[in-house]
C-alpha cells in the first residue's frame, strides 16, 4: 500500500490540474511543490527521529499541502 507522499511524489511531474479551492486551481507539479517546502520546514524543525505532526485545519488547501 503507498503512502500519501509515495502517492504525491508519483504527480510531481504532471500539470494537470490536482487542486481546485475557491477561484484558484494548483496543478499537481504545483501541489507536489507547495507540500515539499511545508515538509522541509517541518523536518528542519522537528530534527532527527520519526516526525508526529497533527494537523487541524478545515477543507483548505493548506490541510492538503501539509499532509
Amino acid at each position: 500500500m503507498a503512502t500519501v507522499a509515495e502517492l504525491f511524489l508519483a504527480r510531481r511531474h504532471d500539470d494537470h490540474v490536482g487542486l481546485r479551492f475557491e477561484d484558484r486551481s494548483w496543478t499537481w507539479r504545483a501541489v507536489v511543490d507547495e507540500s515539499l517546502k511545508r515538509a522541509h520546514f517541518l523536518r528542519r524543525r522537528l530534527g532527527a527521529g520519526p516526525p508526529h505532526v497533527g494537523v487541524l485545519l478545515e477543507n483548505v488547501p493548506e490541510y492538503l499541502f501539509l499532509l
